[in-house]
């Protein structure tokens, strides 16, 4: 009996608190912001220090995470410098916490940054991790690095892979069969990416050309990875992308409810079985030509009898769209145009709209329409207005007068929606800031000009480029030496305006030297 007491008196001393998992009692109860909810919003770095600066989806609260960035320095642990210091601050609890109540410790969360150890640092992952997060850490993008992801994790749900290059990810249901969500950006476009697992609830991927690319009959320009993820991903219900260059790509989940296909470049061809699909995102889809909204598929059968199409919004903000993919939205039974942008956009966007767009110095009986290598697909539109303007200086790409244009696709070319004959709530993805537009071309068009990075004459990829303060001249972040891994907040200077503030400031000093001399 005695024992019994006992244990009953051991089992009380270790109840923890459901918050930090530490153990309950009158101390404070503090969480760190958990990496995979930190939204980073620039860097800056300086003195071999690394400011980054990070909202927390989970609190709210805006942060700096200070550490230290010179790599022949020892590793310094990253620490919060202004911001809430925690994610949370308070009494422990042993109540249930809510389930939208993101401010807690995750049991099993591992966060790996890049380093010379990140691979070994893989290979010594616990079996148990549920939560997998790796990011470039202070050293920032080294495209000179190459890491391999593909080993037994059966327990693992969320899986972060941002700025870290890797030679192969093999996600698969014999790997890691429990992965519910997987986020992926700048991960190598040569990258040997396997990823099937039925279980996947939410993709997001970002600043992916894969070269695994095949050539479909009709010409459209399929990946084999991005293709055999979204064939076994059958009870998808997301699936985010900015700069995914692919020509088609194909979408089939009755649990599907969102689509964002932001900055698809190369895009031309859409299909899409989703009988609760609420939202759809083609923002600055240039080169759309056909999207197929299919009215039969096998999974039809698993809908309830009584199921009701929901109401469909479709963001075409400055896309491009080709007159078969106007007619399948004109004709979508539930379709209505968002009343804006979903996502915010770089200036160059309704530049390249209008490149692309009826009478566009790209799009057919375009001035430059036809020229060798300008056609959909085989150059994006920053590639394409890159060389347009080293080979062309000063041309523009402001539309032309087209009276030729057929009556059914002017319908969708309004700047309004009054100019749809039918009603129709689509237009051509111009812009709905209508009183601004006429005064926005021609920043647009030269904003363009403007944004080509200085360092590799390339005007694509704009939200990573950043402009000087002193010069005016655009960089991309991994154009620089040393890389930065994110735009820095406040004013920044070029390695070349930097030389010249310190050779200013270095005489301004030594003439006030020699001034007290005196």
């Amino acid at each position: 009996g005695g024992g019994g007491g006992g244990g009953a008196a051991a089992g009380a001393a270790v109840q923890k608190c459901t918050r930090c998992l530490q153990p309950f009692g009158p101390g404070r109860c503090t969480v760190p912001h958990p990496v995979n909810k930190r939204q980073v919003t620039g860097s800056t770095y300086h003195s071999g220090v690394s400011d980054k600066y990070f909202e927390c989806l989970a609190c709210g609260g805006e942060c700096t995470l200070t550490s230290n960035c010179d790599i022949g320095a020892a590793a310094t642990e990253e620490r919060v410098t202004s911001g809430p210091p925690h994610c949370f601050d308070g009494p422990h609890t042993r109540a249930p916490l809510d389930e939208g109540d993101e401010r807690r410790i995750v049991p099993n969360t591992v966060h790996l940054s890049s380093g010379p150890n990140l691979q070994r640092d893989i290979d010594a992952l616990p079996d148990d991790v549920v939560t997998l997060v790796i990011t470039s850490g202070t050293y920032g993008y080294d495209s000179s690095a190459s890491h391999v992801l593909a080993r037994a994790l059966p327990r693992l749900e969320y899986l972060q892979l941002e700025d870290v290059p890797f030679s192969k990810v093999h996600l698969t249901e014999a790997l890691t069969p429990n992965v519910k969500k997987l986020s992926m950006q700048n991960v190598s476009d040569d990258c040997d990416l396997q990823v099937v697992l039925p279980k996947l609830r939410e993709v997001s991927v970002h600043y992916f050309t894969p070269v695994d690319t095949q050539r479909t009959p009709e010409g459209w320009r399929r990946s084999l990875a991005i293709d055999g993820m979204l064939e076994a991903a059958t009870k998808l219900r997301s699936f985010d992308s900015y700069k995914l260059n692919v020509g088609c790509l194909s979408f089939a989940s009755n649990s599907l409810k969102s689509v964002s296909l932001h900055r698809s470049d190369c895009l031309e061809y859409l299909k899409i079985w989703a009988p609760n699909l609420v939202t759809l995102g083609l923002q600055a889809c240039y080169s759309l030509e056909s999207i197929a909204f299919l009215d039969v598929h096998p999974m039809q059968a698993q809908l309830p009898p009584d199921h009701q199409i929901p109401e469909l919004t479709v963001d075409t903000t400055n896309a491009t769209l080709g007159p078969a993919a106007k007619r399948a939205l004109r004709h979508h039974p539930t379709a209505v145009k968002a009343g804006g942008p979903q996502r915010r956009g770089m200036p160059t966007e309704a530049a390249f709209a209008q490149m692309f767009g009826p009478g566009g110095m790209l799009a057919a009986g375009g001035l430059l329409h036809g020229m060798p290598g300008m056609a959909p697909g085989m150059m994006t539109p920053g590639e394409m207005a890159a060389r347009m303007m080293g080979g062309m200086p000063g041309m523009g790409g402001g539309p032309m007068d087209d009276e030729d244009e057929d009556e059914e696709d002017d319908e969708w070319d309004g700047d309004s929606d009054e100019d749809d004959e039918d009603g129709s709530d689509f237009n051509d993805g111009e812009s709905d800031d209508e009183d601004d537009e006429d005064d926005e071309d021609d920043d647009a068009d030269s904003y363009v000009e403007a944004m080509v990075c200085a360092g590799c004459k390339d005007g694509d990829d704009e939200q990573k480029m950043i402009l000087c303060d002193g010069c005016d001249l655009g960089y991309h972040i991994y154009c620089l030496r040393p890389k930065l891994s994110n735009i820095p907040r406040g004013h920044w200077f070029c390695p070349d305006c930097k030389v010249k503030q310190e050779a200013q400031t270095a005489a301004a000093e030594a003439a006030a030297a020699a001034r007290q001399k005196r």
